[in-house]
């Protein structure tokens, strides 16, 4: 996801640019606010996020469509836990997509 050329789901160094740029770019287009939207993605790439929709990897290896299944993950036991250690801090999260029926998700959620 992303846009003007600026894919959110490449762990660069100049993530933050890229999100300006996008920032910039969509006003012309009478857009004043938006949500990045990244797709499940190694961690690192989460851990860079300012402020994003993560999609993934919490999500159905059946319902996964474009998503790489080799970065998929399921909760396990300590599964708030899961979430903190792939994402890094949540601060900036304000959207997250997951998979209800996955075991431990409603725990996840109620967290």
């Amino acid at each position: 996801a992303g846009g003007f050329g600026v894919d959110f789901s490449l762990a660069t160094d100049d993530f933050k640019s890229g999100i300006d740029l996008v920032s910039h770019k969509i006003l012309s287009h009478g857009v004043t606010s938006f949500c990045p939207t990244l797709v499940t993605s190694p961690p690192s790439v989460y851990h860079q996020a300012t402020g994003a929709h993560l999609e993934g990897p919490f999500i159905s290896k059946e319902k996964k469509g474009a998503h790489p299944e080799r970065c998929l993950r399921t909760f396990e036991e300590g599964a708030f836990q899961d979430l903190l250690a792939t994402y890094g801090s949540l601060d900036c999260v304000r959207i997250v997509t997951l998979a209800p029926e996955m075991k431990r998700s409603s725990e996840v959620i109620q967290e």
